[in-house]
């Protein structure tokens, strides 16, 4: 039994990404395409920097 079935109801960083990245591709169907990051794959994702 996983944690959020046994009544947890937080999650890990971890899980989080998970959730929002390959759960969110594997929902749409667009596991080949999205839900990773790694090279190849789409990303809708911004690294910002400020360097004074």
């Amino acid at each position: 039994m996983s944690e959020l079935e046994a009544g947890r109801s937080e999650l890990t960083r971890e899980q989080a990404l998970t959730a929002y990245t390959a759960g969110d591709a594997y929902a749409a169907g667009d596991e080949r395409r999205k839900g990773r990051l790694a090279p190849g794959f789409a990303a809708d994702l911004a690294v910002l920097s400020h360097v004074s």
